[in-house]
């Protein structure tokens, strides 16, 4: 049996209790709940970095508008929230 697909199948599925199926896998394998958490922890770090590389880039080489409207596309944020956080990154607060 390939446990890969057949949990992609599950997950994916209509009315998927998410939180019931993290805590049923929480209490059969805690350690992999943990794994998880940390992997996905270590990846947001990543994307944050990321982001705020490209951001500080356009912040210095075009404005703060382009670098707000770049923070909304990646973040679905509003526009209050993006240039709040623009300009802190631009005051080197971020």
């Amino acid at each position: 049996m390939n446990y890969y697909a057949e949990a992609i199948r599950i997950i994916t599925a209509d009315g998927v209790d998410y939180r019931a199926l993290v805590h049923k896998i929480a209490i059969e394998n805690p350690g992999a709940i943990v794994r998880v958490c940390r992997s996905a922890e270590k990846e947001a770090e990543l994307a944050k970095r990321k982001m705020d590389k490209e951001l500080r880039v356009l912040l210095f080489e075009k404005s703060l508008i382009y670098a707000i409207k770049r923070h909304r596309e990646i973040t679905r944020s509003g526009l209050r929230e993006s240039k709040e956080y623009c300009e802190r990154l631009r005051d080197g607060l971020e």
